[in-house]
């Protein structure tokens, strides 16, 4: 039996849907961050998706800590 070829080591990508449930924010909030080039993404043709990375990177660097 042939076997599967294995998956590259790509990051997985998120969709605009996926990210604002992960970030608890709405689709529009993501897209106009997007315009405004306030959190990161990849243009894929014309898909916009986000690196799951980025946005645990985005998360920590918008975290306020406590005094």
């Amino acid at each position: 039996m042939p076997q599967k070829p294995e998956a590259t080591a790509s990051p997985e990508l998120l969709t605009v849907v996926e990210t604002a449930k992960t970030l608890r924010i709405s689709q529009g909030t993501v897209r106009a961050w997007v315009l405004n080039r306030k959190i990161p993404y990849v243009k894929v043709g014309s898909r916009v998706l986000f690196k799951q990375a980025d946005i645990q990177s985005f998360i920590n660097r918008n975290t306020v800590q406590a005094a």
